[in-house]
C-alpha cells in the first residue's frame, strides 16, 4: 500500500513539474487571417432581367470554384455563394441592402477568382479581385448586348471635412460620351466626359454642409436635355458612387443572345443610381 502511495506522489510531482514548465513556455498564437470586404453589384440588364424572370433560380458568383453545377437553396441566406434573385425588390447587389447604403461581405484577403454564373449554369464572365484589408472592394457586372463585362473598384477613400468623395462607374453601353452634373454644375475634378467601362476613383468635391443633390447625366453631343437623373442626400465626409447603366432609345431594339441564340428585346432603361459607400 505504501508502495502505491509513493508511486502516486511521484506521478503527482512529475505532473507538477510538467505543468510548471508548460506555464513558463511561450505560447505562439495562430495568426489571424487578414480579411477584406467586398460587395457584388449586378448592373447588367441581362442579369437583372434574367434573375427576375427566373425567380428563385437567380444568378450567382462562384468564388475560387468553377463548379457551375452548384444548386443554391432558393433563399439568399443559405447560399454559400453570392446569389441574386428578384432584384426588383431591392438594389441588385449582394449582400442585399434595403437602402442606398452599400453592405459588404467579409472574405479572406488576397487574390480571389470570381465566376459569374447565369440561370442555365453557364459561366458567362470571370474576374480576379485582390481583396485588401485596407479598403472595401466593389465588383460591378454589366453587359453590352449579352456580352458580360466587369469593373473591379477597390478605391481608397480618406474622409475630409467639408468634402465628399464622388466616384463614377459607367456600365451603360450607350455609344456616345456623357457627362455628369451635381446641382447643375460639373464639380472641379470630375471628368468632362465618360464612356462605357470608365471608372474613376473617389474624387474629392467641395461640400460644406449636408444637402440634397440633384444628379443629372447629359450626352456630350446634346447638353440641352438630360438623359437621366437621381436625387440623393449627401453628407460631408462620406463617399458616393454614381453608377450609369442601361440602354437609350438610340440603341438597336434587340440583339441575339450569344449563349442561347434567342432574340432579346432591349428596353430604354438608361439611368444613374447613387450608391452610398461609406
Amino acid at each position: 500500500m505504501k508502495q502505491y502511495k509513493k508511486k502516486g506522489w511521484q506521478i503527482l510531482m512529475i505532473l507538477a513539474v510538467l505543468f510548471a514548465a508548460a506555464c513558463n513556455k511561450e505560447v505562439t498564437m495562430p495568426e489571424e487571417t487578414a480579411m477584406g470586404e467586398v460587395n457584388f453589384f449586378f448592373a447588367s440588364t441581362a442579369v437583372v432581367d434574367g434573375a427576375n424572370s427566373a425567380g428563385s433560380k437567380g444568378y450567382m458568383v462562384l468564388i475560387d470554384s468553377r463548379d457551375s453545377t452548384y444548386q443554391p437553396v432558393p433563399d439568399l441566406y443559405h447560399s454559400i455563394y453570392p446569389y441574386i434573385w428578384h432584384p426588383d425588390k431591392t438594389l441588385p447587389a449582394y449582400p442585399r441592402a434595403g437602402t442606398e447604403w452599400i453592405k459588404f461581405m467579409r472574405l479572406a484577403a488576397g487574390p480571389r477568382q470570381l465566376y459569374l454564373v447565369d440561370t442555365a449554369h453557364h459561366i458567362v464572365d470571370s474576374a480576379q479581385a485582390d481583396l485588401s484589408p485596407a479598403h472595401p472592394t466593389m465588383v460591378f457586372w454589366g453587359d453590352n448586348r449579352g456580352q458580360f463585362r466587369h469593373i473591379i473598384a477597390a478605391d481608397p477613400y480618406t474622409p475630409e471635412a467639408g468634402k465628399i468623395g464622388i466616384r463614377i462607374v459607367n456600365l451603360s453601353p450607350f455609344t456616345g460620351a456623357v457627362f455628369v452634373t451635381l446641382n447643375k454644375q460639373v464639380p472641379a475634378g470630375l471628368p468632362a466626359s465618360t464612356t462605357f467601362m470608365d471608372h474613376t476613383g473617389f474624387i474629392p468635391v467641395e461640400f460644406p454642409a449636408p444637402a440634397s443633390v440633384n444628379v443629372k447625366v447629359y450626352a456630350v453631343s446634346d447638353a440641352g436635355q438630360s438623359m437621366a437623373r437621381a436625387v440623393s442626400d449627401m453628407i460631408p465626409g462620406h463617399a458616393y458612387t454614381l453608377l450609369i447603366t442601361g440602354y437609350t432609345d438610340s440603341d438597336a431594339g434587340s440583339y441575339t443572345d450569344p449563349y442561347t441564340g434567342k432574340t432579346i428585346s432591349i428596353n430604354t432603361n438608361f439611368a444613374v443610381t447613387v450608391l452610398k459607400n461609406f
